[in-house]
């Protein structure tokens, strides 16, 4: 996936007509890790799995946004929102976590949404998500592109500011169209 991703972020509007190959390349790889990393674990004896990424807060955000969210633009932005995180912590660039909104942007995907700024919702979505997951969060964050590990000590201060530094990237997109993820 990492040699496609500069090309989709560099890609012009109509990146699904030019990048057609690209896409269902992505695509087809997608679908073989999943079954790759699903196949062996069909009962679920592992719950620390890669899949699982953008499906920490996503899907309590959905339910409750659902006439304003489709599912994949709650992943999308769980997807964001995690990476926020993983740049907090440390485990992912500045460049890399541009690199992603750079992508969310020429798919005209959404990289804010209001449900994302309701720290109770993202608290409850969290717990959420332990409950399907044996009490714990193991939720998936990035160590770089391509590359997840596995948390289970989110808490509302980490919260907080994600919820933040996305409303601060969204208002300078909004403002300013220089530097993608500025004040995070």
């Amino acid at each position: 996936m990492e040699a496609y991703s500069f090309s989709l972020a560099k890609s012009p509007d109509d990146i699904f007509e030019r990048e057609k190959e690209a896409i269902g390349e992505i695509i087809f790889r997608s679908i073989a890790g999943m079954a790759e990393e699903l196949e062996p674990n069909l009962w679920e004896g592992n719950l620390e799995r890669v899949v699982d990424y953008g499906h920490t807060f996503s899907p309590l955000v959905e339910m409750t946004h659902i006439a304003e969210l489709l599912h994949g633009e709650a992943v999308a932005l769980d997807c964001l929102f995690s990476a926020i995180i993983s740049y907090h912590r440390g485990t992912l660039s500045r460049r890399a976590l541009e690199r992603l909104f750079q992508v969310a942007y020429r798919l005209d995907l959404p990289v804010f949404h209001h449900g994302f700024q309701n720290i109770a919702l993202l608290i409850d979505a969290i717990a959420d998500s332990a409950i399907h997951r044996d009490g714990k969060q193991n939720a998936p964050l990035m160590s770089g592109i391509g590359s997840a590990y596995f948390v289970n000590d989110i808490d509302e201060t980490e919260i907080m500011r994600a919820a933040e530094a996305m409303k601060r990237i969204h208002e300078q997109r909004l403002h300013e169209k220089t530097e993608l993820v500025g004040g995070v």
